[in-house]
């Protein structure tokens, strides 16, 4: 009976020590992406009352003569201290985004419905930014990659 009640005494130990918390600071990563929204005519917003802690729907206006490209992906930063740092994923680095052509023509907007959650989780209280790498082709298949971002804030 000793023995039994020895083990569960350990176990117990070793469930409380693996619900605590540490006392480490998270480091955070400074984003590396350059200048944003540098398309003239081009921007993104947020579709009114989308916006929540785990998704929003997208709107990529273009009121220009360019014809963009861009896929499913998009990432998430979070601003600390007037910095940018990338939102850590919640899944260890282990995801893909397909591949799929999407676009908009020049005097079109497309919406795209953006779910974050299984990637970043619930975000928490806080200045956020959406990004987004477009591509804008230009003559013999050539092309120049952009990136479009959209700030928001969270309120839980």
């Amino acid at each position: 009976m000793r023995n039994v009640v020895l083990f569960l005494l350990v176990v117990c130990m070793v469930v409380v020590s693996g619900c605590t918390s540490s006392d480490e600071p998270v480091e955070l990563k400074k984003s590396d992406i350059g200048e944003v929204n540098t398309l003239s005519n081009i921007h993104l917003e947020i579709v009114e009352n989308t916006l929540t802690s785990e998704g929003l729907t997208l709107r990529i206006v273009n009121d220009s003569e360019k014809s963009l490209v861009y896929n499913g992906s998009f990432s998430i930063e979070q601003k600390v201290n007037e910095e940018w740092f990338e939102v850590e994923d919640v899944v260890g680095g282990n995801f893909a985004f397909t591949d799929e052509g999407l676009g908009t023509n020049p005097h079109e907007s497309s919406e795209l419905s953006i779910e974050w959650d299984w990637l970043y989780g619930e975000l928490k209280t806080g200045e956020y930014r959406l990004v987004k790498e477009v591509l804008d082709f230009r003559d013999a298949g050539d092309f120049d990659r952009h990136f479009l971002a959209v700030e928001f804030e969270i309120l839980n």
